[in-house]
């Protein structure tokens, strides 16, 4: 009877440890980087100084692309970004959307016709910008 009482945590560890080599750094740091992009312009809805540091970088003359480069961690293994297309594997594309204020972000991976990931983001019509 104890080994029964044992059987799903080594049918669990049987079945998740292969699969846990499947995952590579790079698809990892992809999904960080699109976990990025979403968080830091959801933010900019619901945060008022992250939505004074979008319009102050639009302002600028900046765009999208500059302001998530100002908060983007300081870390070698994060993935390129850019805008329209990727123009190497493991990139992150951020563009926008066909709706008013929507953004596509783009988790590509050595398939560069097909992303990997893909999540939307729509800004508010009115940001919490402090006055």
């Amino acid at each position: 009877m104890p080994c029964m009482r044992r059987f799903p945590a080594m049918v669990f560890v049987a079945v998740c440890f292969p699969l846990s080599g499947c995952y590579s750094a790079q698809e990892e740091a992809l999904d960080r980087g699109v976990a990025y992009a979403k968080n830091a312009l959801e933010r900019v809805g619901s945060d008022p100084l992250a939505a004074a540091s979008l319009e102050s970088t639009l302002e600028m003359g900046g765009g999208i692309m500059s302001y998530l480069y100002a908060g983007m961690p300081d870390d070698p293994s994060f993935p390129r970004f850019t805008t329209g297309r990727p123009s190497q594997p493991w990139t992150v594309v951020v563009r926008e959307g066909e709706g008013e204020r929507e953004f596509v972000i783009e988790g590509y991976g050595e398939d560069l016709d097909s992303p990997r990931k893909v999540e939307r983001v729509t800004l508010p019509e009115n940001l919490p910008v402090p006055r």
